[in-house]
């Protein structure tokens, strides 16, 4: 009996003695995952809770009629699809990559809107992350920067960059997708370039084939990375110091878009030019006692010149998104200057309190930037919140843009409907009536242009003749909210209360916030 119950005791024992060994090493695991990817995957999430509002987001009537709602060519991932990927150019854009993910999302969510928005979202996070990591080694190039102020810094470049409001419009718009693909492998090249320039041999080689095929990767998501190569030129001079004939056969040279024609004597461009001239000349002459000034600005007026006119792609003059490539370089500058200052704070360089409102200012104005980004998020929620907030924030130049690029696109029969409904929105029914009214003969079976027409014919009056065009929009195409909208209005005005029921009721399954405004209008009128 002894020995028998020695023997029971001797084998519990030994996988007691495996776990004492093995909590350990998982410990250490933990401990070591956590040192290298709890700051990432901390950013990560910070990201995904400000930007959340929009997967509460609709599609809107900004581009994305045309590149999702309306369009039935990339959804999927079949043989069909694939090949309108990479044939592609629809409104001037190589995107292969970009429509890939598209289908993705078709597959995935079929056209509901909140799981496209939750793609982007995640490459979003993702982006924060790999930002993270791609600071962290240009900061500690560039910097005598080391330990907690270096990884302070790296983190004040990341928030601003990721956080700050410029950034919305890339996330918020399902469109715009593009953005943030081509902004996570333009972060992922750049830190493979980085990682790179260190290493030597077979992984010094491997290294730059990476660089290279997720240069290629950021190129079919958008092209407006095509600024990678000289930028990585300007960080072989400053502060990789590595210049010469062999770092430029590592480049592959961009390609540039014909420039627009502009006056250049406008003051709205004399100014800024001033101001340019007058920042390159101080940096220029700072450049031996500050480089990181001077790199950090080349680099943002190199990756400006694609979205700023001289080069042009498309017809806009400024987009929030325009500032996504651009603006890298100056939060980069901005957490060097933060690390520095937390460095200078743990040496005792400043008096406790002068060190305490440094820090709450940095992160007064970290929430603050969050703060912002989750309202304006609000402002792309439909195309009835995004086309009001245009038309307040420039009711003059809403309608003149529209008059100004149908003059050199006269037959855009979305330019045209977008300017009714601008019109409209001013309160001008009849003069967007006549516009719709072109629209209509140049696009008869465009869902937007008919349900348009619907509200603008009621405005003006003919509240029985605009019923026609709610049930033709319908009829192309049921699942667009806007038709809906209409109906319900219809039937509530003219007092067939369960048919305007029944429309508000499909309306609320479409789109709740679209419901909510129609629902305050039908009880006012009730």
């Amino acid at each position: 009996m002894t020995s028998g119950t020695e023997s029971v005791v001797t084998v519990a024992s030994k996988p007691l003695a495996g776990r004492r060994l093995l909590t350990p090493t998982l410990s250490r695991l933990a401990t070591r995952v956590l040192a290298v990817w709890g700051i990432p995957l901390a950013l990560s999430l910070i990201t995904l809770v400000v930007f959340s509002p929009s997967l509460w987001n609709n599609f809107v009537e900004w581009d994305d009629q045309i590149n999702l709602y309306e369009n039935p060519a990339y959804r999927g991932l079949g043989a069909a699809q694939f090949k309108y990927f990479f044939t592609t150019m629809l409104l001037g854009h190589y995107i292969p990559l970009t429509w890939m993910t598209f289908g993705m999302d078709y597959v995935l969510w079929g056209m509901n809107p909140m799981g496209y928005h939750l793609t982007s979202l995640l490459i979003h996070a993702a982006g924060a992350a790999a930002f993270y990591l791609m600071a962290l080694r240009i900061l500690q190039k560039a910097t005598t920067l080391g330990g907690a102020p270096l990884r302070i810094g790296a983190v004040i470049a990341t928030l601003f960059f990721m956080l700050h409001p410029l950034r919305v419009e890339s996330v918020a718009w399902a469109t715009e997708r593009r953005d943030v693909l081509a902004g996570l492998f333009f972060f992922l090249t750049l830190l493979a370039y980085l990682e790179m320039s260190d290493a030597s041999g077979r992984r010094r080689r491997w290294l730059l084939a990476a660089a290279g095929g997720l240069y290629v990767l950021a190129l079919a998501s958008k092209g407006s990375v095509m600024v990678l190569p000289p930028i990585l030129v300007l960080l072989d001079v400053y502060p990789l110091r590595r210049f010469d004939r062999r770092t430029l056969l590592e480049k592959i040279p961009p390609l540039y878009e014909l420039p627009a024609r502009v006056n250049p004597l406008a003051w709205r461009f004399i100014l800024p030019a001033l101001a340019v001239i007058g920042i390159t000349a101080a940096l220029v002459a700072l450049r031996r006692r500050w480089p990181a000034g001077l790199t950090a600005w080349a680099c943002y007026v190199v990756a400006l010149g694609p979205v700023i006119g001289l080069i042009h792609s498309g017809h806009q003059l400024a987009h929030d998104r325009y500032s996504y490539l651009p603006t890298v370089s100056l939060v980069l500058l901005l957490g060097g200057v933060a690390g520095a200052l937390a460095r200078e704070a743990a040496a005792g360089a400043f008096r406790p309190g002068i060190a305490r409102a440094l820090a709450v200012t940095g992160m007064v104005a970290v929430f603050g930037l969050g703060v912002q980004s989750f309202q304006q998020i609000q402002v792309w929620r439909d195309s009835d919140t995004l086309w009001r907030y245009a038309i307040d924030a420039q009711p003059d130049c809403s309608v003149c843009y529209y008059e100004k690029y149908l003059r050199r696109f006269p037959s855009d029969a979305d330019a045209l409907a977008n300017m009714g409904a601008t019109l409209m929105a001013l309160g001008r029914p009849g003069e967007a009536l006549e516009v719709l009214r072109r629209a209509g003969r140049i696009a008869p079976n465009s869902p937007f242009v008919q349900s348009n027409l619907g509200f603008a014919v009621g405005e003006t009056g003919h509240p029985v003749e605009s019923l026609a065009y709610f049930r033709r929009a319908i009829a192309i195409k049921w699942d667009m909210a806007h038709p809906w909208s209409g109906l319900a209005r219809f039937f509530a005005a003219t007092g067939q209360r369960d048919a305007a029921l029944t429309a508000l009721g499909i309306l609320r399954m479409l789109s709740p916030s679209m419901a909510q405004s129609v629902e305050f209008r039908l009880l006012e009128t009730w």
